[in-house]
């Protein structure tokens, strides 16, 4: 059953990529009018839940967040994270992604209201109806959409926390992110991401992706959400200290278990071919 899928998704994935190559805004049309594979749901109830609960954990408690702006890095379809926020005390819920993939609609609204505790006050505050249609309040929430090769409009020290959840392995530009978080970042801010550095496309088990020449990789595969910049921990170490950061804590979640190939030893380091999946909190 794992041969056929990984045989029926790569074909997929090719074709994904030539569409939004071709047609970069079919994506959007796509998830608004079709499908939206991370629309937020029953199932993301818990998950929320789950990853907010432990980003308070690493920034040290629900104290922490009263009456402050929170920015999230790709939340795609799903702010589960963001409605946890303001409930709990944040002012300002901020997202960042590269298109807008989140829309309400009332079936949505009503798992929303089950994340908030059926807090119908709560609710009425952070979303409102016109013209028989949800928006979001834009006092308490804002999404801006940039492409991967843009600056964040947003001013610099303005966000007390930064968050993501499998978010920063996509990134093109990892570089040009860092400086950008670390930019509008407060002094004393604290960031929290969890980082998934598997083969999203062929065999999360394999390190056979990172044999792939870049120019090809790209070229197959930069238009997918699949994509993933295939930067190492010890990329993300030069960015820290380049950016002027502090690593609070850094955990190891899933670890390459086999002997890796040998080619392989011979450009990465034995703790980059190691460390498949982390979490990682820095402060400014």
């Amino acid at each position: 059953m794992a041969l056929l899928k990984k045989i029926i998704k790569v074909p997929l994935v090719l074709i994904e990529n030539i569409v939004f190559t071709a047609f970069p805004s079919a994506r959007g049309i796509i998830e608004k009018y079709i499908f939206n594979p991370y629309q937020f749901n029953e199932k993301h109830l818990a998950y929320s839940k789950n990853q907010f609960n432990d980003f308070v954990k690493k920034i040290g408690g629900m104290d922490k967040i009263k009456n402050k702006t929170i920015l999230e890095l790709g939340p795609g379809g799903s702010i589960g994270f963001g409605i946890l926020a303001l409930k709990n005390g944040a002012s300002n819920y901020l997202t960042i992604d590269d298109g807008i993939h989140t829309f309400i609609t009332k079936k949505q609204l009503s798992w929303y209201m089950k994340l908030a505790n059926n807090d119908k006050d709560f609710i009425k505050k952070i979303f409102t109806r016109k013209n028989n249609k949800y928006q979001y309040n834009k006092d308490k929430i804002k999404f801006i959409s940039i492409d991967q090769r843009s600056k964040y409009s947003l001013p610099d020290n303005s966000v007390d926390f930064i968050y993501s959840c499998a978010v920063l392995e996509h990134v093109h530009n990892l570089d040009l992110c860092f400086s950008e978080m670390s930019r509008v970042l407060k002094s004393g801010g604290i960031m929290n991401h969890q980082v998934d550095l598997r083969d999203h496309i062929f065999s999360q088990d394999s390190l056979w992706f990172l044999n792939i020449n870049n120019l090809w990789f790209d070229l197959l595969f930069k238009h997918t959400g699949e994509y993933v910049n295939r930067k190492r921990i010890s990329y993300y170490h030069n960015l820290i200290k380049q950016n002027f950061l502090h690593t609070i804590d850094l955990t190891d979640d899933i670890t390459y278990k086999e002997t890796p190939p040998k080619i392989l030893t011979k450009i990465y380091s034995k703790n980059d071919l190691k460390i498949l999946s982390f979490n990682l909190t820095v402060k400014k």
